[in-house]
């Protein structure tokens, strides 16, 4: 397996924070100010609980942010050029209007796609990886052999934590009137899901989100396949 043969199907920067309560007397203001920096970004709902914006450059990201959280998402990424620009500026904008000084957890995920063409053929290669072992006198005690298998690691790091979730599975069905690409969103799949985070307080008007997303995808790429 190459790097190349696993797609991004989506990407999120996640920032939670305490105290955003100022989200409720300054959600339409914080709209404003992100309309004038970025106009492609237009809001689509606005509930008590959270505002969803959409961009209408791309229609694959979206913003959500609320008294507690700010999530930057993109599907189906081809780069992540934009996505990091958006990730770079948008939360200043929102942590100046709600008045956020800090972030008490940054998460950024990846879920990568391999493309196989069974169940069983993702099972084999996960198999094949020996991250997840049973011995076979163990196995007995609850059945003849292991039928499928998924599995969460959590690495720890002086920065910042990796869990990593990997599970083999068939693509829900999709509507006739709903099109997907393919490349994304194959029938069967093994999923390779990486949330990298930290929960030490960082500053939010200093923390370099760009840098950290590069930091992470790199990572990623240079060492996916080295695990299977």
């Amino acid at each position: 397996m190459l790097f190349d043969d696993v797609k991004l199907e989506q990407v999120i920067l996640e920032l939670r924070y305490d105290l955003g309560y100022r989200y409720w007397d300054k959600c339409g203001e914080t709209i404003i100010e992100i309309n004038q920096v970025f106009p492609e970004w237009t809001w689509k709902e606005l509930q008590p609980n959270g505002t969803l914006l959409v961009n209408q450059k791309n229609n694959r990201m979206f913003l959500l942010f609320s008294w507690e959280a700010i999530r930057l998402v993109q599907h189906e990424v081809e780069s992540l050029n934009q996505f990091k620009i958006y990730c770079s500026e948008i939360p200043k904008i929102i942590a100046k209007c709600l008045s956020i000084e800090n972030y008490r957890r940054i998460g950024n995920r990846f879920w990568y796609n391999f493309k196989v063409d069974s169940i069983g053929e993702g099972q084999k290669i996960l198999k094949r990886s020996k991250l997840l072992e049973v011995p076979e006198n163990k196995i007995e005690y609850f059945g003849k052999k292991i039928k499928t298998q998924n599995f969460t690691i959590v690495f720890e790091n002086e920065d910042s934590d990796i869990r990593l979730f990997v599970d083999v599975f068939k693509r829900d069905e999709i509507p006739d009137n709903i099109k997907i690409r393919e490349e994304f969103h194959p029938k069967f799949m093994i999923r390779y899901d990486f949330d990298i985070y930290t929960e030490k307080s960082v500053k939010a008007d200093s923390f370099d989100f760009s840098e950290f997303i590069q930091k992470n995808k790199n990572l990623i790429a240079s060492n996916l396949t080295k695990l299977f």
